[in-house]
């Protein structure tokens, strides 16, 4: 493990201490909660070094991979470059696609169509905008694939409810299983930048 790791120092956050009854009290647990961040800050910053550690460990096996296999992929190239002529001499003529050998198979198997722009453009896929202008321009709109989702920002904003939130509608129109839930408020502490620097 990396030494740079920060260990958690801190105390259970039950030991002498009471809600706040006045400002001196509450500043007082204010600055604890300040202390605590800034901890929480460290913690953060020692587990990205750790990742950025592990990536550059994880790049250097990757590497170690290629390097190592590189050979072997060579000679697996060569070897088989050798068996090309007997399959094909083997099997002219029959309507075996591959032969049996000692350890494995040998033959050929076929290959898909591709289709590609020789022009050195990306390979054609469902999101090509050279395709996509081709089939609109040419009003071939039945390759034209669209998804249809709700625009839920919108629609939230149109949506009434009864007080209850058990009835939800849009335009007058109740919508099916919906329900509005009310969350009420949550507390929160925000911390001051130049408070996380001071105790």
């Amino acid at each position: 493990m990396n030494q740079n790791v920060v260990a958690s120092t801190s105390t259970p956050a039950s030991s002498g201490f009471a809600p706040a009854a006045n400002l001196t009290e509450a500043n007082r647990v204010m600055r604890h909660i300040c202390r605590e961040e800034r901890e929480i800050a460290k913690i953060h910053a020692s587990a990205e070094t750790l990742r950025d550690d592990l990536r550059k460990e994880l790049e250097e096996i990757d590497k170690w991979e290629a390097e190592q296999s590189a050979s072997h992929e060579k000679q697996k190239r060569f070897f088989s470059s050798l068996l090309t002529d007997y399959v094909r001499k083997e099997l002219e003529g029959t309507k075996k696609k591959s032969l049996t050998l000692v350890g494995g198979r040998a033959g050929w198997s076929p290959k898909k169509e591709e289709y590609i722009f020789p022009t050195g453009q990306a390979a054609p896929s469902a999101s090509n905008k050279t395709l996509l202008d081709f089939v609109k321009t040419n009003g071939l709109t039945s390759f034209v694939e669209t998804k249809e989702s709700v625009k839920w920002g919108e629609m939230r904003k149109a949506l009434t409810s009864s007080p209850d939130g058990l009835e939800v509608s849009l335009n007058g129109v109740k919508v099916p299983g919906l329900a509005r839930k009310t969350c009420g408020s949550e507390f929160y502490v925000k911390i001051d930048k130049d408070s996380q620097s001071k105790d």
